[in-house]
């Protein structure tokens, strides 16, 4: 069984279709025991990160998870299963050439990945997974010489320990992450860079609950030990009154809550909810206290 799949990152509306894509594979699924896919796509790691944005529950994912996962690099997977259990395991160029269409650029870093999913019964999963990017233990970037693209983790080996469990309207999804030798970043105005090879780890809950057919009620914990906040248009301020700079924080905590509105199912549905973060500047202490709102309406075809 074949499948083919392609899909265009829609941030580039200016550019010539071929030019920009998120996802571009062809699956061969020969049996049902072992299947392999070639081309871009999506690292699997933690439960969060694999769903397609699409299906989100939040209007973004966990500050932790942006950290560590978000990876699409050129790559061969192939995927097989024992006694129930799938594994697969990929190797990933991570860079492209500089003039569309972005191909594969070889010249770019190369990795390995690893997923486990444990079925332990209907409502009830494991899962692990672990990336690698040879970066070099944090001094370079994950696309190396190539010329476009930094399509791999800042991280030179990421994990995500994690399960999911779903019983009638109540699922849960959770994972602890570590990830080890970021890439060295510089410096925002104020605060300081992470230096080269820095470790994180952090952890997420993300409970729902279906409370009609039509409306979802969600919630959200999650720590990050360290890294680069991705939503410095709510939350920051580097000590000098900018809010625009995308900040290195240390000790970072938010909570989440909200509702999904499905007015025509996945297709077309409205997402609201409160975010509260507090944490710090990462190395010079200044404390990261606020909130805000958060209102979307999500829709694909």
């Amino acid at each position: 069984m074949w499948f083919f799949f392609i899909e265009r990152n829609p941030i580039y509306f200016n550019c010539r279709f071929i030019n920009n894509f998120q996802t571009f594979n062809i699956k061969w699924k020969p049996s049902d025991s072992y299947y392999f896919i070639i081309g871009k796509d999506k690292q699997n790691i933690t439960r969060e990160d694999i769903q397609s944005s699409k299906y989100i529950k939040t209007v973004e994912r966990a500050p932790i998870v942006n950290e560590i996962g978000q990876q699409r690099p050129w790559g061969a997977q192939v995927g097989f299963f024992t006694k129930g259990i799938e594994h697969r395991l990929g190797a990933w160029v991570y860079g492209a050439h500089e003039d569309g269409p972005e191909w594969v650029d070889f010249r770019a870093n190369k990795g390995a990945s690893y997923n486990l999913s444990y079925p332990v019964k209907d409502d009830l999963s494991f899962h692990f997974d672990w990336n690698y990017v040879n970066n070099e233990g944090g001094r370079e970037r994950a696309r190396g010489d190539a010329a476009v693209g930094t399509f791999g983790s800042a991280y030179e080996h990421a994990f995500a320990l994690g399960f999911d469990h779903e019983k009638g309207p109540f699922k849960v999804i959770a994972d602890i992450i570590y990830g080890a030798n970021r890439e060295g970043v510089s410096g925002n105005k104020g605060s300081a860079a992470i230096p080269a090879g820095h470790d994180t780890w952090g952890f997420y809950v993300l409970p729902s609950y279906k409370i009609t057919e039509k409306l979802e009620g969600v919630f959200r914990y999650q720590y990050m030990d360290s890294g680069r906040e991705q939503r410095t248009q709510r939350y920051g301020h580097d000590g000098d009154g900018n809010r625009d700079a995308r900040l290195n924080v240390e000790n970072y905590h938010s909570v989440y809550a909200g509702f999904q509105y499905f007015l025509s199912g996945e297709n077309l549905k409205l997402m609201g909810g409160y975010e509260y973060a507090w944490g710090e500047l990462f190395g010079n202490n200044t404390d990261i206290n606020t909130g805000s709102w958060q209102l979307a309406l999500r829709t694909y075809f």
